[in-house]
Order: C-alpha cells, then sequence, then structure tokens
C-alpha cells in the first residue's frame, strides 16, 4: 500500500473512532511539531518531534506518512521555556514500541501530567525527512494521538506537521524561447 494511502486510512480510522458517543466527551487538545535534524555520518535521516496537551497524558502514539527506520525508545518530558525549558524527573515516557520498519510507533508507559510541558524525542525515516514526493512537496508528515490520564480515552489524531528546516524545492529552469 502506497504511504500516502496507508497515513490517510490510519488518520480517517482515527477519526472515525473520534466520531463515536464515548469519544466526543473528549476535552483534549494537543499541538506540536517535527524538526529535520542536521544530518551526522551516524544519523543521516533523523526527525525530532515534541508536542504539548492541554491535559495531562499517560500514553501516545506517533503515525507517519513514510517509513520508518528507527525511533527512540524513550521521550522525555520538559518545562514550557518560560519557565526555563528543563527536562522533568517526574514525568517521562519509556517503551516506546513498534515494529521497524513502520508507519509508526507507541509510547505506553508514563506520564506527561504538566499543562505546558512538552514531550519530545526523535525519530529516523528511510528517505531522508526533507524527501520530496512526485508532486515535489515534502513527504513526510506526523500526527500524535495521547490516552489521557483521567478517563483513558483515546485523543487525536492532532498533526504535528511537516518538518521544520527543509530547504525550499529547486526551482526549474524555464526554457527561452529561439529567436529566429
Amino acid at each position: 500500500m502506497h504511504p500516502r494511502r496507508f497515513a490517510t486510512l490510519v488518520a480517517a480510522l482515527a477519526l472515525g473512532v473520534l466520531a463515536l458517543p464515548s469519544a466526543a466527551k473528549a476535552e483534549q487538545f494537543c499541538y506540536g511539531d517535527i524538526a529535520a535534524i542536521e544530518a551526522t555520518p551516524e544519523r543521516d535521516t533523523g526527525v525530532t518531534y515534541e508536542f504539548t496537551c492541554r491535559e495531562p497524558v499517560r500514553a501516545f502514539s506517533v503515525t507517519t506518512s513514510v517509513r520508518l527506520s528507527a525511533f527512540d525508545v524513550a521521550a522525555d518530558v520538559f518545562d514550557p521555556e518560560a519557565q526555563g525549558g528543563a527536562i522533568r524527573g517526574d514525568d517521562r515516557f519509556s517503551e516506546c514500541e513498534g515494529a521497524i520498519p513502520s508507519y509508526g510507533f507507541t509510547c505506553g508507559t508514563g506520564t506527561n501530567t504538566g499543562l505546558g510541558r512538552f514531550t519530545r524525542a526523535t525519530f529516523d525515516t528511510e528517505p531522508g525527512p526533507c524527501a520530496r514526493d512526485t508532486s515535489n512537496h515534502v513527504a513526510l508528515a506526523a500526527w500524535v494521538t495521547v490516552q489521557n490520564v483521567a478517563n483513558g480515552r483515546l485523543s487525536g489524531p492532532f498533526p504535528l506537521g511537516k518538518p521544520k528546516g527543509c530547504a525550499a524545492p529547486a526551482k526549474k529552469a524555464k526554457k527561452k524561447a529561439k529567436k529566429s
């Protein structure tokens, strides 16, 4: 199955679950982003992701539109920049797991209990994070789905978007008409 179709299918299924009456009462809202990591000899397809939610989170999953080749086994939680941006010792997600290669993973053990705290970690993609599709758009997009602490319900998927830090596509040279 084509990666974009797969990602669309996953997003549609998640939205369908959210349309159920029990999920409609969820008041969760999350946002975040992804950014390409500068390539090194050890890591040339890395992406960092981060998100924050209105309500405490006990687990989350990340879904992507391109295949993943690796992901961190834990995700750290940080204070907001306005409070210093320090890593939290009392909040963290461990036991991130999933198949490799795949289009996502789950981090099922841990918490992010503070309003405004950001969960951050990294993953690697099979094509580079700034690889372009046949329409010359950045192919990678990501979403996060979270499990709420208070009621155990799933909320999302919430878009993390496309990676920041990708260079603009090369412009095609225009052909000049020959003068006769």
